[in-house]
């Protein structure tokens, strides 16, 4: 309890703070939980917040996502609202704490940024961005506090004028009980395979991954359980190399002996000779921690090494302006599930951020810390700014779904006429207007709002493309495709795209088939491809020839018929891979190029000096290069194939 001259103090530390802004840690971090299918992820969320077991919950959807903080004996559940109340509440609570300690009034701009050694002093330190424009406040806020016009009254005027006193009040109290709590949004990404295309678009670098899987099963199929892991840390390292992963292993309650934990570690440790960034259950001398979500056991130990990693995390206690909580507050009270970037600039002008440079960083922060997401990799996605993410998730998992576990009531799609539409959607990956329309009108008087925006978002991440090979309008949402047998071998020109280095994520492929329907489309009397879930087959009339795409395992194999049109597709394929892996995979992902001469595979170096044919046969230097390309020319290439 502080007596009431300290109440008034922070009272006027708030309210100034509050007219003239100030600098402070957010102290969020994101936790993403990823793994299995029917591993226990919500149950682990459940149990992270000190929610009682259920046996039976129904498997997420795409993902859902939630907030909370932790405390001083487990985590509550939160909303997300007020922010600038409690960010500035624990600012001030900092800041007298520090004044009841003989410390400075204020944090001095020197205590923020220096970080030379004395034999340093008089050196420009070179600061980012962020750093420049907290350093910019912290002067401003220098200058203000030495100025004689400022004065206590004023503050308190502006204060009773803003907001309740007694609410502020209660803020700081808050703050003081939870200083060294941690504030957590939750993502609980769907395990099916079909929602693992979607995945990419919410996996970031801030934060803590939990990797989920059943220690049942890896027991019981340990080869198989050992690819699966493999798979997700492949995954988190292209999205987040440096972000902490905390592995869990359910279902502690059936595993009966410390044998079979050896056991369970015992396959899980080679595996983790290339992930440097996975914690140590040192506790128990494993490389993973046991959990029960049933009994709780184990639980209160992963808090606590999550709050740990979170901790050691520099964006966690990175300063940052509080106009950006007041930017983000003012963003929220309309209610709207997305934005354009124009509106966010003119909400963010009104709050003293004037600089599009700065709405940039603010919305990268805010997306990392998955509170809203603001994906930049191209231009067109750039202008759109989701307010509310899980309304995002909702709206494609309407689509990108899983048709056995989470179907539709076929009685009222019967009911509207769309029953062939879901039909062909599910069989064969082709999504009708109407059915989309159905699916994603938010209530509005016409539809096309929503689902114009969704239809751009969708098309901009390549989960899906138009289908212009008939007479309604449709779109191929690749990751729907059904899983197939392999294509029958042809004979002809092959080459590899090898990316058992560090993996190749589901999705990629599943890109590359949706960017090839998207320029065939244009072409004149194309004949529609044969998709399957693993292979994309092209007939050509004229000359005849035939193109067969297929991915095997962490292979995508290309192969040419028709000499004529080899090093054409081979320059369209290497272009695309590059496009998808700087818009999609953060330009993380890895992979080797082999070509087949006689009965071996040779390097792209080997073809390349050797003018290997038909892949090297045009002019020195028109091929070579084009696999680094990063964009496309989509017309261009359709008018060459003509």
């Amino acid at each position: 309890q502080t007596d009431k001259n300290n109440r008034l103090e922070f009272l006027d530390d708030f309210t100034e703070m509050l007219e003239y802004g100030d600098v402070g840690p957010w102290n969020r971090s994101k936790l993403m939980l990823v793994g299995q299918g029917r591993a226990g992820k919500s149950a682990t969320v459940r149990s992270l917040l000190g929610e009682r077991f259920l046996s039976t919950l129904d498997s997420t959807v795409g993902a859902s996502v939630v907030h909370a903080r932790s405390k001083q004996y487990g985590w509550d559940k939160t909303r997300l609202h007020n922010v600038t109340t409690d960010f500035l509440a624990r600012t001030v609570y900092e800041k007298n704490k520090n004044r009841r300690k003989n410390r400075s009034k204020s944090i001095r701009i020197e205590s923020l940024f220096e970080n030379e050694d004395s034999e340093n002093e008089g050196e420009e330190e070179e600061l980012t961005e962020i750093e420049q424009i907290t350093k910019k406040q912290m002067q401003m806020k220098s200058e203000r506090e030495r100025s004689p016009a400022y004065s206590n009254e004023h503050r308190r005027v502006l204060l009773k004028n803003s907001m309740d006193a007694i609410k502020v009040s209660k803020a700081i109290k808050e703050a003081e009980k939870h200083s060294f709590s941690l504030s957590f949004t939750l993502w609980d990404f769907g395990g099916q395979k079909v929602f693992y295309a979607l995945h990419h678009l919410f996996l970031t670098n801030y934060g803590t991954y939990l990797l989920l899987f059943d220690m049942r099963m890896l027991l019981r199929e340990p080869s198989s359980a050992n690819e699966y892991l493999k798979f997700w840390l492949n995954s988190i390292r292209i999205h987040a190399p440096e972000a902490p992963v905390i592995l869990l292993g359910s279902h502690l309650d059936k595993i009966k002996s410390k044998r079979k934990l050896r056991a369970v570690n015992k396959v899980i440790k080679p595996l983790l000779i290339n992930f440097p960034t996975v914690a140590l259950n040192t506790d128990a001398n494993l490389h993973f921690f046991p959990i029960s979500n049933k009994d709780g056991r184990g639980i209160e130990l992963v808090r606590q090494t999550i709050e740990k990693k979170t901790k050691n995390q520099e964006f966690v206690s990175r300063m940052v302006p509080s106009r950006w909580m007041q930017c983000y507050d003012k963003l929220m009270k309309g209610e709207r599930n997305w934005l354009l970037l124009e509106e966010v600039q003119n909400s963010a002008s009104s709050v003293g951020i004037n600089e599009s440079s700065e709405v940039s960083l603010m919305l990268n922060f805010f997306h990392e810390l998955g509170v809203i997401l603001h994906i930049s990799s191209t231009e067109a996605l750039a202008k759109m700014v989701i307010l509310n993410p899980q309304w995002l998730v909702d709206k494609i998992s309407l689509v990108i779904r899983d048709s056995e576990l989470h179907s539709f009531d076929n009685n009222v799609i019967a009911k509207v006429g769309l029953a062939d539409d879901v039909r062909n959607l599910n069989e064969h990956g082709l999504l009708s207007r109407d059915l989309m329309e159905y699916l994603w009108h938010d209530g509005e008087e016409s539809p096309i709002t929503t689902t114009g925006f969704l239809v751009d978002l969708m098309k901009q991440t390549i989960l899906m493309s138009d289908w212009n090979f008939g007479d309604d309008a449709q779109y191929l949402v690749s990751s729907l495709l059904p899983v197939g047998r392999k294509p029958k071998l042809i004979n002809g020109n092959q080459c590899v795209f090898d990316f058992s280095g560090k993996g190749l994520p589901f999705g990629v492929f599943q890109r590359l088939v949706c960017t090839l329907v998207s320029y065939l489309g244009k072409m004149k009397e194309t004949q529609a491809p044969t998709l399957e879930q693993s292979s994309f087959i092209l007939n050509f009339s004229q000359p005849p020839s035939t193109l067969v795409l297929e991915q095997n395992d962490e292979l995508i194999i290309l192969t040419v018929s028709q000499k004529g049109r080899a090093s054409l597709f081979y320059s369209v394929i290497a272009s695309m891979l590059r496009k998808i892996d700087v818009e999609t995979m953060s330009g993380r992902l890895e992979w080797e190029i082999r070509f087949k001469n006689g009965r071996k595979m040779i390097s792209l170096t080997q073809a390349q000096k050797v003018k290997l044919s038909p892949w090297f046969d045009a002019e020195e230097g028109t091929v070579t290069n084009t696999h680094k390309k990063t964009s496309l020319d989509l017309d261009g290439f359709a008018s060459l194939l003509e």
